[in-house]
């Protein structure tokens, strides 16, 4: 019975690794900056931000919100180019 719980818990994380990975992929392709909750404020979402600003013009936005961990957590020089304009 054992054997059969750990295969059951295997299988859901790896279904929803599979599901968080595509659904942030598609989030980013989107430039849907409300997928900030799947990515959170690290490189894949400097991705969202990135193809928001594209799709958008709201630099102020990703400015403001990604100032919140640039540079205490990590380094990025496209936020840093935001951030100047």
């Amino acid at each position: 019975m054992k054997i059969d719980s750990v295969y059951l818990i295997i299988y859901c994380y790896s279904q929803l690794t599979n599901y968080i990975t595509t659904t942030s992929e598609e989030l980013i392709q989107a430039g849907d900056i409300e997928g900030v909750v799947v990515t959170g404020l690290t490189t894949k979402g400097i991705d969202l931000f990135e193809t928001a600003i594209d799709r958008y013009g709201d630099i102020q936005t990703a400015s403001l919100v990604l100032s919140y961990v640039m540079p205490k957590r990590f380094r990025d020089r496209r936020v840093e180019d935001w951030v100047e304009e």
